[in-house]
């Protein structure tokens, strides 16, 4: 019977600290990851998975989220920005392969503005969870984005705050980009 215990112990301490640590996960990723930056760094990583120019239509639109969720934020990066819009004008008239190389180059410059603002640990924290979770850009159904229409259209009608009324506003024309889409 003590055998049975000491297993049971185990257990329930296995158990207990598998708990806490995905629920230190799931509690980082949704409430303190740096999406600018996971956006980034994303981008980057999609930047290098093509394979043709026919390939590159579908980053347009995400380039645009990235730029406007960094025009959104309360304190602007000039830097950042302008290596985002560089990066997006090549983007929008590339004309040959190589020219990915010279988007990759401000992407991550920009990568390299945003993280070396952040604490080293927690810059590493939020790679390795872009990492497990996958891309932050995902398919959303039609319902779901109207959905998210209205309930932005509420926010915007009970907000007084003008940082919080510029970021629901560019929320709002990322959500009009991506139903330009349908």
């Amino acid at each position: 019977m003590d055998y049975l215990e000491q297993i049971h112990k185990r257990f329930f301490i296995i158990l207990a600290s598998v708990i806490l640590f995905l629920g230190f996960i799931f509690y980082y990723n949704f409430y303190l990851i740096d999406y600018s930056l996971a956006n980034l760094e994303v981008m980057r990583v999609k930047i290098e998975s093509i394979k043709s120019l026919k390939d590159i239509a579908t980053l347009k639109d995400n380039f645009k989220k990235i730029i406007l969720y960094e025009l959104s934020e309360p304190k602007l990066d000039y830097r950042c920005i302008l290596d985002l819009d560089f990066a997006y004008s090549i983007l929008n008239s590339i004309q040959d392969k190589r020219q990915l190389k010279d988007i990759k180059f401000f992407i991550e410059d920009a990568i390299k503005i945003k993280s070396s603002k952040k604490d080293r640990i927690v810059y590493f924290l939020d790679r390795v969870l872009n990492k497990l979770f996958g891309s932050y850009y995902r398919e959303t159904p039609l319902y779901k984005l109207k959905f998210q229409e209205i309930n932005l259209f509420k926010k915007i009608q009970s907000t007084k705050d003008k940082f919080t009324l510029q970021r629901l506003y560019f929320e709002l024309a990322d959500l009009y980009i991506k139903l330009n889409d349908y």
